[in-house]
């Protein structure tokens, strides 16, 4: 569901129980990434880097993700039209709706390590820039990434407070090996993104 209309809340609400609430914190992007476990289903809220581009005068954003993992169904509720699939480094086939989130979990991670690339190649270029001239422009660029890394640093290190509980429950829920490991290579994954994030910060 992509920006949920009126009539398509509705039918989130009657198809899968989910309030007004938890749709609205679904599409907004300052809600801190969480999750709740049911017997029978799991909600995450994920934090997401939003497209790019270089009109943004350098300010990256972050935006919110629900999902909601059904026995048998996987629904993905967001704000703008994201893909869904990439060529993900470690994908994994994509045999159960499972395979789809955790898939969606890793290729988020992804874009954030390519946008701190790309952070890094403009600060660089901006140090230079200010060196050789005091225009506000690059300072008021400059502050931008800054921003933009702090944004990042919120949203990944609450990405990993949801990972690490998703962990938990499927310790408990009995998931399978391979999905436990799939879950902590993108705890590690997650881990070294912050880590990365925090080092272009300071």
């Amino acid at each position: 569901y992509v920006n949920p209309e009126a009539d398509e809340r509705e039918a989130l609400g009657r198809l899968f129980d989910l309030d007004e609430h938890t749709l609205s914190s679904a599409l907004d992007p300052d809600e801190v990434s969480r999750l709740e476990v049911d017997p029978d289903r799991i909600f995450l809220i994920w934090k997401r880097p939003t497209n790019y581009s270089g009109k943004d005068t350098f300010f990256f954003n972050v935006a919110s993700i629900g999902m909601l993992l059904l026995e048998g169904r996987l629904v993905i509720i967001v704000s703008d039209n994201m893909p869904l699939t990439t060529g993900a480094r470690h994908a994994r086939a994509l045999k159960r709706p499972l395979d789809v989130m955790l898939g969606l979990l890793l290729m988020t991670i992804q874009h954030y390590l390519e946008h701190l690339k790309v952070i890094k190649m403009i600060a660089r270029d901006l140090q230079e820039k200010i060196n050789t001239s005091m225009e506000n422009k690059h300072l008021i660029q400059m502050f931008n990434l800054s921003e933009s890394l702090i944004y990042y640093l919120n949203a990944i290190n609450s990405n990993s407070a949801v990972l690490a509980r998703l962990r938990a429950h499927a310790e408990r829920s009995g998931f399978a090996t391979e999905d436990l490991e799939f879950l902590e290579d993108l705890a590690i994954e997650n881990t070294q993104c912050y880590k990365q994030a925090e080092i272009y910060s300071t």
